[in-house]
């Protein structure tokens, strides 16, 4: 029987980046063996972590300093739409099974489902900015990391149909000191692997109920960039001053506390001359892309540990992913529902779309599921409440600046 599908076109992979500046596009899609590219999606530019697919209906984008989301169907005719958010997104995530979006702004996590457009929760427990939100593979756990060195680990389940302010973080994980800058969350097992700065990485266990990193490795430089091959034999860790190391997990699992000397550079990727901000494998792991603060993103053996190809950028690269070919070069009709439905004054999809953000969730019944609810009101209440929040958030954060530097000073 005849298909008209090639099926070598399933193995092969696409390479995609992402710049801060995005003078020339948004996002380009990239043929990372030759160096040609292939197409692009022009608009603005994207943050560090702000970039999600769900499914593989739609790729998002968070853009730099806008309180927006632009997001782009990825069958039939590529069209582009605008969500409108509370305001600026410092990270987004989708989950695996494509129906609900996080996002942070400032220290809030919002999660609204992602067809009807309704506001399932506002996660407010971090006490500064959101820096990684991920979901678990099976969608059980969401994960938020912070400026506060904190990492909360929440029962999605619990989120769904739980009032907010009876929710409590199934993990807390403060282990850190400073910033977390990363999070991976394995795609196979319970493990997750963070990357602070100071200057350690840590390996955390979702299924167990310690509070303490199972595993920790001391850097000699700030990572901002963690993640394991798709074996998780090897662990690629991306540095700020541009280094890139690669750490058999075999070592690490051998001792609790393991610190990473001068002779870790003979497995290290050199080349880069500034931060690496974003890492990506192959799925057969002989690919190691980086993205970097120099502009370039750099393609690396990972056998021989060489660089083979050079892509260079106008702008920090911000996001790098492996896809599927047939994900972006398909013949397939556009089938799926629009996103955030419930709130389009219009079905085209360059309409902007916006999103309504409530001082109080209410729980979805089935009604609000398939989007047949009331109208939902933004309470002026609410932005007089959060614009005097922000106030003394901004006071509370001086008075704590002022305490650190004296302790330190008196030390």
């Amino acid at each position: 029987m005849e298909t008209g599908l090639d099926l070598s076109q399933l193995t092969k992979e696409v390479l995609l980046s992402t710049d801060i500046f995005g003078q020339f596009w948004n996002v380009c899609i990239w043929d990372y063996n030759t160096g040609t590219n292939l197409h692009t999606y022009k608009s603005t530019s994207t943050i560090s972590h702000g970039l999600a697919f769900l499914r593989d209906d739609y790729m998002l984008c968070a853009i730099h300093n806008k309180p927006y989301i632009l997001y782009w169907n990825l069958k039939g005719k590529s069209q582009q739409a605008k969500i409108n958010t509370p305001g600026f997104i410092s990270c987004i995530s989708v989950s695996s099974c494509g129906n609900y979006i996080a996002f942070g702004v400032e220290e809030k996590c919002f999660i609204y489902q992602s067809h009807s457009g309704k506001l399932v929760s506002i996660i407010n427990r971090h006490l500064q900015n959101l820096t990684c939100i991920k979901f678990s593979t099976n969608d059980s756990f969401l994960i938020t990391a912070s400026e506060d060195t904190t990492i909360l680990v929440w029962d999605f389940a619990e989120i769904l149909t739980v009032e907010n302010e009876y929710i409590n973080p199934i993990h807390t994980w403060n282990n850190h000191s400073m910033r977390i800058n990363d999070l991976f969350v394995s795609p196979t097992s319970s493990r997750v692997i963070s990357a602070s700065s100071d200057q350690t990485c840590k390996f955390w266990n979702l299924d167990t109920d310690k509070t303490l990193s199972t595993h920790t490795i001391l850097l000699k430089s700030v990572p901002n960039r963690c993640i394991l091959d798709n074996l998780e034999s090897n662990m690629y860790v991306g540095l700020v001053d541009g280094s890139i190391y690669c750490i058999p997990i075999k070592s690490i699992m051998n001792e609790a506390n393991k610190m990473v000397d001068d002779s870790i550079d003979e497995s290290s990727f050199i080349g880069h001359k500034q931060k690496i901000n974003c890492l990506a494998i192959s799925l057969d792991d002989l690919t190691l892309a980086s993205g970097s603060e120099d502009t370039s993103i750099r393609i690396w053996d990972t056998l021989s540990r060489q660089c083979v190809k050079i892509l260079k950028h106008n702008g920090p690269v911000t996001n790098i992913e492996f896809r599927p070919r047939t994900f972006f070069f398909n013949e397939e009709p556009f089938n799926s529902p629009p996103l955030f439905s419930r709130y389009m004054t219009d079905k085209n999809f360059d309409t902007p779309i916006s999103v309504l953000s409530k001082r109080q969730v209410n729980r979805l019944g089935l009604e609000e599921f398939l989007g047949n609810s009331s109208q939902d009101f933004c309470h002026e209440e609410y932005f007089e409440l959060k614009s005097k929040y922000d106030c003394t958030r901004k006071i509370n954060e001086k008075i704590y600046n002022y305490a650190i530097e004296k302790i330190l000073n008196s030390s």
